[in-house]
């Protein structure tokens, strides 16, 4: 699966995209659903940006980065990344928190459907958007990941 997200990227971007020997790969997530959740959850404390490569590549400031999400099962009720139209530089400019923001502005959903990868560049203001619908025993699994851009091309990693 990794190599099939990797040439994808490849084609996607038209550059070389490759996996760092020295950072973790790009991961699953797996969600259970212990009870039925009608999805009326406070979402806002999960608002952030991607800010990951600060602390992956701390000696290096990228020309690009990008966050991806591939949805791999969803409950029947589905899933979706909640998005806000806020942005990192936005948010340092103004001095405003991630969570902040969220708890008080409306959000938009991009809905998962199976095999089909999200990407957005990790400065837009996100999070795991609510399990509106998961009957007990429900997954939600996605591959999930973040891609620098470098000079031999898109480093991809956790």
């Amino acid at each position: 699966m990794l190599e099939l997200v990797r040439k994808f990227f490849e084609k996607l971007l038209g550059d070389a995209a490759f996996y760092s020997p020295h950072l973790a790969l790009p991961g699953f997530h797996v969600f259970t659903s212990q009870h039925a959740d009608p999805g009326t959850e406070d979402i806002a404390p999960r608002a952030h940006f991607d800010m990951q490569w600060m602390h992956a590549i701390p000696d290096h400031e990228p020309q690009a980065i990008l966050s991806f999400t591939l949805p791999i099962e969803r409950p029947r009720g589905g899933a979706r990344l909640a998005v806000w139209p806020a942005r990192y530089a936005d948010a340092v400019r103004l001095g405003y928190a991630a969570c902040d923001y969220a708890a008080q502005n409306p959000w938009q959903r991009v809905a998962y459907e199976p095999g089909r990868i999200v990407v957005h560049d990790g400065y837009v203001l996100h999070a795991i958007g609510p399990r509106a619908g998961a009957a007990p025993n429900e997954y939600r699994i996605t591959l999930q990941g973040h891609g620098v851009r470098m000079p031999a091309g898109w480093m991809l990693y956790w």
